[in-house]
C-alpha cells in the first residue's frame, strides 16, 4: 500500500474515532439532562401526598403507548437498516430507512395530539407540577427527536443516492443509530414513569 493511501485512510480512521467519541460525549451529555428530570420528577413524586397532586386526573395511557409502539417499531426500522447497509442490499435499506423515517415523524406527531388532548382537559404547562413535568419530559425529548429526525434524513437520503450502500460508513450508520435508539430507551422510561407508574 501506498504512503499516500496509508494516510488517508489513517485519516479516515481519525476522523471516525473522533466522531464516534462526539457522539459518546452527546449521549452522555443527553443522560445526565434526563437524569436530572426524572431525579425532579422523583422528588416530587415521593413527597406529594397523593399522585396525581391537586385533584387532577392521570393521563389516558391510549396515546402514550401508541407513541411507545410506532417509536419502538421505528427502532426496529432502523436497526433493520443497518443490516441492510452492511450486506449491501440497497433498496431493502432505502424501504427500511423511508419507513423508520415516516415513523420517527409519526412519533412526534403523536406528542403534539397528546399535548393537545391535555390542553382539552384544561391540563397546561403551568396548571401544577404533575403537568409542568409532562410537558418538561415530553417537550425535551421530542426536542433531541428532532434533531434525530434530522441526522436520520441526512443518513437515508445518503443509502439513496449511493451507487454501492457499502460505501456509507458503518461508524456513521452506528452512530446515529446509537443516539436513535438512546431516545427510544428514553422514551420508554417517561412512558414507564411518567405514565405507568
Amino acid at each position: 500500500m501506498s504512503s499516500a493511501g496509508s494516510l488517508a485512510e489513517s485519516q479516515i480512521e481519525g476522523k471516525n474515532f473522533a466522531n464516534s467519541i462526539a457522539m459518546m460525549i452527546s449521549l452522555i451529555s443527553f443522560t445526565m439532562l434526563f437524569a436530572v428530570l426524572f431525579l425532579g420528577y422523583a422528588v416530587f413524586r415521593f413527597n406529594a401526598l397523593e399522585w396525581p397532586p391537586m385533584g387532577m386526573e392521570r393521563v389516558d395511557l391510549f396515546i402514550p403507548s401508541m407513541s411507545t409502539l410506532v417509536i419502538m417499531l421505528s427502532s426496529l426500522t432502523f436497526w433493520g437498516v443497518g443490516s441492510f447497509i452492511s450486506s449491501a442490499q440497497k433498496k431493502k435499506a432505502e424501504l427500511m430507512g423511508t419507513l423508520s423515517l415516516l415513523l420517527g415523524v409519526l412519533f412526534v406527531g403523536t406528542q403534539f395530539i397528546l399535548w393537545e388532548t391535555l390542553r382539552s382537559k384544561g391540563i397546561y404547562q403551568g396548571t401544577g407540577i404533575y403537568a409542568s413535568l409532562i410537558y418538561g419530559f415530553t417537550w425535551t425529548h421530542v426536542g433531541h427527536m428532532v434533531l434525530a429526525i434530522a441526522l436520520k434524513t441526512w443518513l437515508i437520503l445518503m443509502v439513496f443516492r449511493a451507487k454501492e450502500v457499502r460505501d456509507i460508513g458503518q461508524n456513521l450508520v452506528r452512530n446515529v443509530s446509537m443516539f436513535w435508539h438512546f431516545l427510544g430507551i428514553v422514551w420508554i422510561l417517561i412512558y414507564v414513569v411518567l405514565f405507568v407508574l
